[in-house]
């Protein structure tokens, strides 16, 4: 490339030279143009290996900067490569502890499972047989009970007319359900129930498990019906097992037309129950 460049540069100068000449008419011998074309290719030569001379260095710098590079991404690498190294070792060093934490893990939620299924079926079992004779096991769950009273009165009650004792004095355990007058058993076991009833006419009221009869109560006017003391009370009370789930509540029965006498002010007609064991 550069040869070629020397070569057109010189072309031009002679062009030129023998331009001038003719147009000034004057003659150069060939001495004269061998040494013009001698100085110029000098001179040309000079500036190429100067150009040359800064290309060159500027390359040089540029392969410099990049090897500086080159061993600044290697340093990198190199730190690196420790930290994976160091990382996959905390890693092996960490899997037998990782797998003592699973397999603890795993046999106390198998445990806890089991120990939730044991309960579930003693929870279905007859307390009873349970416990040993003459002794009493205190259980470890919350207490349950309850208590309610019927604030207004209910005349013309039919056959089978559950009574809704509708003011809760209390329900430990949230067996009670003053909606529809039942206590529902959140465990199986052996509970205490206890009712009365006013009234101003012949009503018979009687306790019911799940449809069952268990105890009755009946209460009978013997005087004057239009009397303000012309009321009569009855109830019972009984001691009886009660399954998981079971129902239990006050019902009228026996006769229609009963009626359940009570209110905010004389609370006559309640209802309780308590777990005993």
């Amino acid at each position: 490339m550069i040869r070629i460049m020397l070569s057109f540069y010189v072309a031009l100068l002679t062009s030129c030279i023998v331009s001038s000449s003719v147009i000034h008419e004057t003659n150069y011998d060939s001495e004269l143009n061998e040494k013009v074309r001698t100085i110029v290719e000098n001179f040309l030569q000079e500036k190429l290996n100067v150009k040359g001379e800064i290309s060159n260095g500027h390359v040089e710098k540029k392969i410099e900067h990049l090897e500086n590079k080159l061993k600044q991404m290697e340093i990198k690498i190199a730190e690196q490569d420790k930290t994976i190294a160091d990382l996959k070792s905390v890693i092996t060093n960490m899997e037998p502890a990782n797998d003592k934490i699973i397999e603890t893990f795993l046999n106390s939620s198998n445990e806890n499972k089991h120990n939730s299924s044991k309960i579930d079926e003693a929870e279905d079992m007859d307390v009873g047989k349970l416990i040993a004779p003459g002794r009493r096991v205190k259980r470890a769950v919350g207490n349950i009970a309850f208590s309610a009273y019927l604030t207004q009165t209910n005349s013309h009650t039919i056959v089978g007319q559950p009574i809704k004792f509708d003011q809760v004095l209390l329900n430990d355990g949230q067996g009670y359900n003053k909606y529809t007058g039942a206590f529902t058993a959140p465990l199986s076991g052996v509970y205490l129930f206890t009712y009365a009833i006013d009234t101003r006419k012949l009503t018979f009221v009687r306790l019911v498990i799940n449809g069952v009869n268990q105890v009755d109560a009946v209460a009978n006017v013997h005087t004057n019906a239009e009397s303000r003391h012309s009321q009569s009370m009855g109830g019972n009370t009984a001691i009886v097992h009660v399954g998981h789930g079971q129902s239990v509540l006050v019902e009228t029965y026996e006769i229609p037309d009963a009626e359940t006498a009570s209110s905010n002010t004389f609370r006559l007609c309640t209802f309780s129950g308590v777990l005993l064991y």
